[in-house]
């Protein structure tokens, strides 16, 4: 069975020139087989006065871990998400979102927790 989730992942502020990743845990009972995400939308914005933008990079990815490597009695689902926005000198504070839908691959019923 397939079940699909919408979320999202704040990035909160920052100032430097590198990409700023963060991830959101879903704690799901039963057995996950497979997951996927797709990105669904973005929002970035710069946090001072009115910037060029030059570049833009928005990524997600979504990985599976057990609860236990024997008995499968639940499964973690870490989506990441990926937000980079730089101006022609890279040193401005940004932040913004990242949203995302999970397409969860499961057998049996399946609660979600966050």
């Amino acid at each position: 069975m397939i079940s699909i989730f919408n979320g999202s992942i704040v990035i909160p502020q920052t100032s430097h020139h590198l990409a700023v990743i963060e991830s959101t845990p879903l704690h799901f009972d039963g057995l996950v087989s497979e997951v996927h995400v797709a990105l669904s939308g973005f929002r970035a914005e710069y946090v001072n006065d009115d910037h060029h933008v030059k570049m833009v990079k928005v990524t997600t990815k979504a990985r599976i871990e057990h609860d236990s490597p024997i008995v499968v009695t639940g499964a973690k689902v870490i989506v990441t998400g990926e937000l980079q926005i730089r101006d022609k000198n890279a040193d401005d504070r940004y932040n913004g979102s990242i949203y995302y839908t999970l397409f969860v691959n499961h057998s049996g019923p399946i609660v979600v927790k966050q």
